[in-house]
């Protein structure tokens, strides 16, 4: 319940943004997510169609918000720095993790809105979650490495 919540917000957002900057479909019309998440469910996925045109948009956003949290972090093993020392030199370790946090939440907007522009709903994640997480299960059972590593247990995925 509370994960459809989050869509359904998302979606809300992404459309109050389409209309706020007047962006606009294919054929003219006012652009909203439903039409973007019908047109990846028909299998319009050309480089043209708004499904790629806006996964491409949220993957850049998604980078983008990476970076920012990975800026965050520290990365000289020997230094004594801290979580956003840098960036946020004002505020207290407490509130640095959280802004640490909201990095992360920006990437889970952007991931959701992603989601929903390759024609995903809450429920695909689901079931798309737990059946990725069996094959890494059995990868971390079977000895995983990169010298083992095929995309056949993906692909059975993607297949059924």
């Amino acid at each position: 319940m509370r994960l459809k919540k989050m869509f359904e917000a998302q979606a809300e957002l992404a459309n109050k943004i389409f209309i706020k900057h007047h962006l606009r479909n294919n054929k003219g019309h006012q652009l909203n997510i439903e039409s973007i998440f019908y047109e990846a469910k028909d299998l319009k996925h050309g480089a043209n169609d708004l499904p790629c045109i806006w996964i491409k948009k949220m993957l850049e956003c998604i980078r983008a918000e990476i970076n920012e949290a990975d800026a965050m972090l520290p990365w000289k093993h020997w230094a004594k720095d801290k979580i956003g020392e840098k960036e946020f030199p004002f505020l207290d370790q407490r509130a640095r993790l959280k802004m640490l946090q909201v990095e992360l939440v920006d990437i889970w907007h952007f991931l959701m809105e992603a989601m929903v522009c390759a024609g995903m709903t809450q429920a695909d994640l689901y079931h798309l979650y737990f059946k990725k997480h069996e094959v890494n299960i059995k990868r971390q059972n079977n000895g995983y490495n990169t010298t083992k590593k095929t995309e056949a247990d993906n692909e059975e995925i993607a297949t059924n």
